[in-house]
């Protein structure tokens, strides 16, 4: 009995540290995944942080480079409508009146009509008594609010019922004048014409093809007289 005793006693000496050696294997192995599941981890989260600052670094300089797209677009677009644009056209009061007007292309067409009326004062009492509210620009027999700019009406590339509102060809029809480059527009010389004719006189020919110009309305061929 005692030797059995002892003889346990002696197995179970030898296995504890068989046992402890096993248990601190697992132990290294387990701390070593943890630690390198941590690791893992840090190099992800830190991954992200650094996509994510330079995400938002490439947004922000693509945000500034829009931003000076931008202002550059608007600088240019200043300066086209700044430059002097000749306009012939006709003043209209059952005869045909041709003259030549400079003004710039961000002028509007009311700005127009208010130079044209000092252009025309001396010479046409209708013209001098009436107000630039009464007078009214016909371009391809639409008639174009005041409130729409040259400039607009160009980049759009307007178009009225017998061609565009206004074409430039660049071998014909533009001018150096001590050194400024203008545009000149002869497609076809617009009307100007004083309200009170236009009523009066709206059924017949021409002024009875004339209607609103509508920027939203597209005109699918010209027409010509008769149409």
């Amino acid at each position: 009995m005692c030797v059995t005793v002892y003889v346990y006693v002696l197995m179970l000496a030898c296995c504890i540290p068989i046992y402890a050696c096993v248990f601190l294997c697992n132990f290294m192995s387990a701390l070593f995944i943890f630690y390198a599941m941590l690791l893992g981890l840090f190099t992800y989260v830190r991954t992200l942080e650094f996509e994510a600052y330079s995400y938002s670094e490439r947004e922000a300089e693509e945000q500034a480079e829009r931003e000076r797209l931008r202002k550059q677009w608007l600088r240019e677009q200043e300066q086209i409508k700044n430059e002097p644009l000749e306009i012939t056209y006709s003043y209209w009061d059952g005869t045909g009146h041709r003259r030549v007007i400079q003004v710039r292309k961000g002028d509007t067409i009311g700005e127009f009509l208010r130079a044209v009326q000092q252009q025309l004062s001396p010479e046409f009492r209708e013209v001098r008594t009436t107000s630039v509210e009464n007078l009214l620009y016909v371009k391809e027999d639409l008639i174009i609010p005041h409130q729409h700019s040259f400039h607009e009406l160009i980049i759009n590339k307007a178009r009225g019922k017998s061609g565009p509102l206004f074409h430039f060809d660049v071998h014909e029809d533009v001018r150096t004048i001590a050194d400024a480059t203008i545009e000149k527009d002869e497609s076809h010389a617009g009307k100007v014409v004083e309200r009170h004719w236009y009523e009066k006189n709206k059924h017949i020919f021409p002024a009875s093809r004339w209607e609103i110009y509508d920027p939203t309305k597209k005109w699918e061929r010209y027409t010509i007289h008769g149409d």
